[in-house]
């Protein structure tokens, strides 16, 4: 009888003990994605800026072989604070079949000369 007793209580505790530890799995990977994402939105709006590519507009890529399917998606839109245009970076990739991203921004002074 008592070893009916511990073998329920086993097969109560392990599936539950199993589902989660595979949500915190899951989550640290979330969260692992999700900073290479913000890290490379950084880099890559830094290179946008000190090399001035964004003034070409609108402008979409990828990170290559180094980052896998990761892409970035440039958005510039006009303030309307004189001299002021605000760059946006989202960073977009697959997880579990769904789209992840996150967005970076910054405002940038242009100068009407």
């Amino acid at each position: 009888m008592e070893v009916l007793a511990a073998l329920l209580l086993v097969a109560l505790i392990i599936p539950t003990a199993m589902k989660g530890i595979s949500i915190a799995v899951s989550l640290a990977s979330d969260t692992v994605r999700r900073q290479t994402a913000v890290g490379l939105a950084e880099t890559r709006l830094s290179e946008l800026i000190i090399g001035r590519q964004w003034q070409s507009g609108t402008q979409t890529g990828d990170f290559g072989d180094k980052h896998p399917g990761y892409q970035w998606q440039l958005a510039v839109e006009d303030r309307a604070e004189a001299g002021l245009s605000q760059l946006n970076v989202e960073v977009f990739w697959e997880q579990r079949g769904y789209r992840r991203n996150i967005i970076l921004s910054t405002l940038i002074y242009v100068s009407n000369k």
